[in-house]
């Protein structure tokens, strides 16, 4: 499908990067373990603690290319650690200055986007927490409608593919709109959710909720 709608291959690699997780050894052998334990309290008559977690967190990207573990670090966190290097001593000028130039543009911003009630549970599913937010699917309107009140003007790019221009910068992402059924399934969220972290430097904290 990818391929049909003429997606770019860099795109369509850093999808295919959470979808291949199932390929992943240890993350395999982490599910099986999961899976005799619940099978074992079930047997024995118990349940499962309702602390619990039943679903396993998926790896880090880094896992699915062969590197040690290391989960992915956001831009906010990057600019936090500059921050305490600045106030240690060093220059906050040297500090900005190791900063790639898309890094910089984004280090303005650091104030959460306020987004509608509806648009903050999708953010919020894009980067769960909770079991909950991580199963939930989301409309592909309701996706559209949230990059729309955190500034990124859609349009289309030919075919099913939906291209999100940032009011405020040079940057873009695009996105292919599901088909035939326009929803976006926990999994395809979240690796969505990964690609913006890596474009634009959004996580959970980058959105709060409008106060009405």
């Amino acid at each position: 499908m990818y391929k049909a709608a003429k997606m770019p291959d860099h795109d369509t690699k850093e999808d295919m990067k959470i979808v291949s997780l199932w390929m992943n050894q240890e993350h395999r052998a982490r599910l099986e373990t999961k899976g005799t334990q619940i099978l074992a309290e079930i047997g024995s008559g118990g349940k499962p603690s309702a602390s619990d977690d039943l679903f396993l967190p998926l790896p880090a990207v880094s896992h699915l290319q062969g590197r040690k573990e290391s989960h992915p670090t956001s831009l906010r966190d990057k600019i936090r650690n500059r921050t305490k290097q600045e106030s240690s001593g060093a220059n906050l000028e040297e500090c900005l200055a190791g900063m790639a130039k898309d890094q910089l543009s984004l280090v303005m911003v650091v104030e959460p986007i306020a987004v509608t009630k509806r648009s903050y549970a999708t953010f919020r599913s894009m980067f769960p927490e909770t079991t909950e937010e991580r199963q939930r699917s989301v409309d592909w309107d309701a996706f559209v409608s949230a990059l729309e009140d955190a500034g990124l003007a859609p349009k289309n790019g030919g075919g099913s593919i939906v291209t999100f221009d940032d009011a405020r910068g040079s940057r873009k992402i695009s996105f292919y709109r599901p088909h035939p059924v326009p929803i976006i399934d926990p999994i395809m969220l979240r690796a969505m959710g990964r690609r913006l972290n890596k474009w634009f430097g959004w996580d959970r904290a980058s959105f709060t909720q409008v106060t009405e």
